[in-house]
């Protein structure tokens, strides 16, 4: 009743029943204020923190990856520089996952790159890391390819079957390197010059010259291995350690015929088989006669002419009087040196019937062994060991790296260890062109101006006239000096300091005698000869297409001696652009010296350009190179 009595009720009679708390009010707790500023303050720095971290990451977090990847390959560089091929593709195959997560993460902030101007450098750098993966990949596919044409060369049956499979493989072959080169030209043209140091960067520019030389003889192969007609060569064999004009004293030859594309029979003869069945007498040039007390001349001795034309016409007259012997394609003279750099592509050569591990470092020394050690005249001791050798290192050939056997190989003609000479006139021209032919230069000038140029060259030559192997231990350092007057008359200085470095009495080493001549061109004036200062009153002279100039020079050992020389143009530089040409040819089977080269100009006569990058101080020009090849001086000068 009471209840239903105040729902009706009008009146107010809340002191009569209180339904509010009275206790007094607080404030509501349901949203604290100060709590939730706080809540929402820290995610909000967090994710101004977490978002500038992204973004960085998302601009520039390539780069980590791309700079492991760039350590990467320059490990895999060195790699290959210290001969460790396969570690340089084990790194080569870690680079890749690398490499693979950094463009991954490049190309979404590439646009932006390209929009700012900001690519170059990235893009550079993902080509030269890429090209480098592409390139050790198909170098590994080049290596292996080599081996079965290798293999398929030296396959003993030779059909045509045979010779198609060898051409396919060789096409393979053709196409790997073309893409090498390709590849290796690519990474080259994009590496920034502050990146590589001047001597990787001459690394590179041999690496690309001699990958280029190897694919223009590599297109000769098929004539070379008589793909369409049978080919026999001569191969001679030169210890160029008894070094004579033509490369060495002739120890060995060797007959190669090649048929379907492949070596179809090969075998080596001691030049002193040949020799004994010489029954006629051939008069020898006056140095054999005079130096080494030889009344004959012999197949031996044949190696005696600056060019090596005239070598191979003398050593297959010889074979045809000796052994009746003719129909030659061609012939190639090999060097002790240059055998030795082929073996430092392998690792070893076991010999059998010698119980001997032959590398690079002590072939010369076991070769000299065999060949001296209780030989006469008619034995087959030395005919043996060298015959040993060249099979197995035939035999063995898929042991040895291609890289490396291409390498020396290449550099044995380079530096003319090795020279070929072929009848075939197409074959012949591209040896000329790559200078491995081993001839005997003419000076010319060769700019448009012919009658405003002087062509100045030098050819100098030893043999060694002593029976002995001196040449082992011989120095030489070469140094010219030309200078120019005012009137325009050029005059050079040549100076040749030889050092003998072996020991008196112990082998291989002694005296060296040394039959010297020096080829200067035809119209020289030769002012002074001397030898340790000394005016020389004697000498051997002749004047052809050269000026030769020859005597006898003897050097004990553990002694030094200087010959000098200074000779004259007959005609002057005229007014307006001249041009200076000097042509350094190197001895063929010569060890490798350093030159000096000073040229001393007027104040009338100014430089305008070279082909090399000497020091250039007041009116002096100097030059420092070596001779492992012919070296070319090409100098535009103006003279007022």
């Amino acid at each position: 009743n009471t209840i239903i009595w105040f729902s009706v009720s009008h009146e107010d009679h809340s002191p009569i029943l209180t339904l509010e708390s009275p206790l007094p009010a607080r404030p509501r707790k349901s949203i604290p204020r100060k709590t939730l500023q706080m809540h929402f303050a820290l995610p909000s720095h967090l994710f101004r923190t977490v978002s500038t971290l992204f973004l960085l990451l998302f601009l520039f977090g390539f780069w980590v990856p791309l700079g492991v990847s760039c350590y990467y390959s320059l490990q895999s560089i060195r790699s290959i520089q210290s001969q460790k091929f396969k570690d340089a593709q084990k790194i080569n195959d870690d680079k890749k996952y690398v490499l693979s997560l950094a463009s991954l993460m490049y190309k979404p902030v590439r646009p932006l790159y390209l929009f700012f101007s900001l690519a170059r450098y990235s893009d550079d750098l993902f080509v030269i890391n890429t090209t480098q993966t592409d390139l050790l990949e198909t170098l590994e596919a080049l290596t292996e390819e080599s081996r079965v044409l290798s293999q398929l060369i030296l396959q003993p049956t030779r059909n045509i079957s045979v010779a198609r499979d060898t051409r396919s493989h060789f096409d393979k072959t053709q196409k790997l390197l073309l893409k090498s080169e390709e590849l290796i030209v690519t990474m080259y043209r994009k590496i920034p010059r502050f990146l590589i140091s001047p001597y990787y960067r001459s690394e590179f520019q041999k690496g690309i010259s001699q990958l280029r030389k190897a694919k223009k003889v590599f297109a000769l192969l098929p004539d070379l291995l008589g793909e369409k007609e049978e080919q026999t060569l001569l191969l001679l064999f030169a210890n160029n350690m008894e070094i004579r004009p033509g490369g060495g004293f002739i120890g060995s030859f060797g007959i190669l015929k090649t048929q379907y594309f492949g070596v179809k029979d090969f075998q080596i003869l001691d030049v002193y088989d040949a020799d004994g069945q010489l029954t006629a007498h051939i008069a020898p040039p006056n140095p054999i006669r005079d130096y080494l007390n030889q009344p004959h001349w012999f197949l031996r001795d044949s190696a005696f002419f600056p060019d090596f034309y005239d070598t191979y016409q003398q050593a297959t007259f010889f074979l045809q009087k000796e052994l009746g012997l003719s129909s030659w394609n061609g012939a190639a003279l090999i060097t002790t040196s240059a055998v030795r750099n082929i073996i430092g592509a392998y690792e070893t050569i076991f010999l059998p019937d010698y119980k001997e591990k032959i590398t690079k470092d002590n072939f010369y020394i076991k070769t000299q062994y065999y060949a001296e050690h209780g030989f006469f005249p008619g034995s087959t001791q030395k005919k043996s060991f060298l015959s040993s050798l060249v099979k197995q290192l035939l035999s063995q050939t898929e042991t040895a790296n291609p890289l490396l056997l291409s390498s020396a190989i290449v550099e044995g003609f380079d530096q003319k260890n090795m020279v070929l000479f072929m009848n075939n006139e197409r074959i012949q021209k591209n040896l000329d062109e790559l200078y491995w032919s081993g001839r005997l230069a003419t000076p010319y000038c060769s700019g448009t101006d012919k009658s405003n140029c002087y062509a100045d060259f030098q050819y100098a030559l030893d043999a060694n006239m002593g029976v002995n192997k001196t040449n082992f231990f011989v120095d030489r350092l070469y140094d010219v000096q030309t200078s120019v007057d005012t009137s325009g008359l050029i005059t050079t200085s040549l100076t040749i300091t030889y050092s003998n470095n072996s020991l008196s009495g112990v082998f291989p080493g002694g005296t060296y005698k040394n039959y010297f001549q020096i080829l200067l061109p035809a119209d020289s004036l030769v002012s002074s000869i001397k030898v340790d200062g000394q005016q020389l009153s004697t000498y051997d002279s002749e004047t052809g297409k050269h000026k030769v100039i020859g005597f006898l020079l003897e050097i004990l050992p553990q002694q030094k001696k200087s010959v000098s020389l200074s000779y004259s143009s007959t005609t002057k530089f005229k007014k307006g652009k001249t041009t200076y040409q000097l042509v350094i040819q190197k001895q063929i089977g010569a060890q490798s010296n350093d030159v000096h080269f000073t040229l001393k100009l007027p104040t009338n006569i100014h430089l305008l350009n070279t082909n090399f990058s000497p020091l250039v101080k007041n009116s002096l020009i100097l030059y420092n190179t070596d001779l492992s090849t012919d070296r070319v001086f090409f100098i535009e000068l103006l003279k007022e």
